[in-house]
């Protein structure tokens, strides 16, 4: 039986580490559209309209969860 060559993609993925790349999801304000993007991505763009305005999904909802508790705050100090 013949071993498979060194440049074979069966022994070189056994032999390179896996470096994985995390995913966001992000929401185009333009097209309405939500897509997920890999955070490798310097200046990542909505792939429909090629925007670079992007919302990041779950740090756009703990803002603005963020703001709506500083307004609460301010209203109750104010009365």
């Amino acid at each position: 039986m013949a071993e498979s060559p060194a440049s074979s993609c069966v022994s070189s993925d056994a032999e390179e580490e896996t470096v994985t790349k995390g995913m966001v999801v992000v929401g185009c304000p333009r097209c309405l559209m939500y897509v997920m993007l890999s955070e490798a991505e310097e200046q990542p763009r909505c792939p429909r309209c090629k925007s670079p305005v992007l919302l990041h999904f779950l740090q756009g909802a703990a803002a603005a969860a963020d703001a709506d508790n500083t307004n609460s705050n301010r209203q109750a100090t104010k009365s």
